[in-house]
C-alpha cells in the first residue's frame, strides 16, 4: 500500500477494466473518498472522460487527506463507479496517510524516534528492532507504549535510599491520557529512563516471532522431542501483558496490589 504525508494531494490512476481485466468503454466515471471507518470525506463526483480512454487520472485534493492533530495515521479509499452500457463496475484504490511526526511525548511514546534508536544501540539482543524498517519500528514503539501504560506504576524519586521517607508518585493507566509534557518532564529521570528502555525492549519483542521463547514465557520448563513430552510450571507465570524482559526493567516500579473502594 502506498503512503503519503497528511495533507498532501494524492494522484490516483483509475484503469477502465472489468473483473476479468478486459477493457471497458465507460459512459461515466464517478469517485468518492472514505476513511478507514467508512466515513465519507469527499462526496462522489464525476471524473474527466474522453472517448477511447482506457484509464483516467484523478488527484485527491489535500483537504480530503487532512487529519486531526492527535491522529497519527489513517487510511483513505477512493471508491470508483465505472458506468458502461453493460452495467456498473466498482473498484477501490486505498492508500495510507502518515503524520510527519509519528512519536509524540507523552501522547504515544516515552521518547522520540531518535532516542529510541540510541537506546537500542545501548541494549543487547534487539536484532528484530534494529533490522526493521522505520515505519514498523515506529508502529512497534507505539504499541509498546500502549502496553506499558496499561500498568499501574509508582515513580520513585531519584534520591530514594534506605530511609523510610522518600518521594513517590503513583500513576494509574488513565492518567497517561491527560499527562502534559511538563508533568512528564517533572517525573524522576531514572523512572523515565526505565520506561524508555522497556519501550524499546517491548517493541523488539513485538517485532520478534520466537516460538521457543513464547513457550518459555508461558511457563515451559522442559521439552522432549522423542515421544513429544512437555513440562510446565505448576503455577502460571505472572502475565501483565508485557514480555518478561520488559517486566524485569520495570519490576521495581510496578504496583501489583489492587485498590479497594468503600461503597
Amino acid at each position: 500500500m502506498k503512503r503519503y504525508p497528511v495533507g498532501a494531494k494524492v494522484p490516483v490512476e483509475i484503469p477502465f477494466v472489468d473483473l476479468n481485466g478486459d477493457t471497458l468503454e465507460p459512459t461515466g466515471v464517478f469517485a468518492r473518498v472514505i476513511d478507514a471507518e467508512g466515513t465519507e470525506v469527499l462526496a462522489e463526483q464525476s471524473l474527466p472522460l474522453s472517448p477511447g480512454d482506457t484509464y483516467t487520472e484523478w488527484e485527491v485534493p489535500a483537504a480530503a487527506n487532512a487529519l486531526a492533530a492527535d491522529q497519527f495515521e489513517d487510511l483513505r479509499s477512493v471508491e470508483v463507479r465505472v458506468v458502461t452500457d453493460m452495467g456498473t463496475f466498482r473498484t477501490a484504490h486505498s492508500y495510507l496517510l502518515l503524520q510527519s511526526v509519528q512519536l509524540s511525548m507523552p501522547t504515544n511514546s516515552f521518547q522520540t524516534y531518535e532516542s529510541a534508536l540510541l537506546e537500542a544501540e545501548r541494549t543487547l539482543d534487539l536484532d528484530a528492532f534494529k533490522g526493521a524498517e522505520q515505519q514498523y519500528q515506529v508502529f512497534a514503539l507505539r504499541r509498546a507504549y500502549e502496553s506499558l501504560t496499561r500498568l499501574r506504576l509508582k515513580a520513585y524519586s531519584d534520591t530514594r535510599n534506605n530511609a523510610d521517607n522518600y518521594e513517590e508518585q503513583e500513576i494509574l493507566p488513565a492518567q497517561w491520557q491527560d499527562m502534559t509534557a511538563d508533568e512528564w518532564t517533572a517525573l524522576p529521570s531514572l523512572f523515565k529512563s526505565a520506561l524508555k528502555r522497556a519501550q524499546v525492549i517491548e517493541a523488539n519483542h513485538l517485532l520478534t516471532h520466537d516460538p521457543v521463547a513464547d513457550r518459555h514465557e508461558k511457563g515451559l520448563l522442559s521439552e522432549s522431542i522423542g515421544e513429544s513430552s512437555m513440562m510446565f510450571r505448576s503455577t502460571r507465570p505472572i502475565d501483565l501483558g508485557i514480555s518478561s524482559k520488559s517486566l524485569q526493567i520495570l519490576a521495581r516500579y510496578i504496583v501489583l496490589t489492587a485498590r479497594t473502594a468503600r461503597a
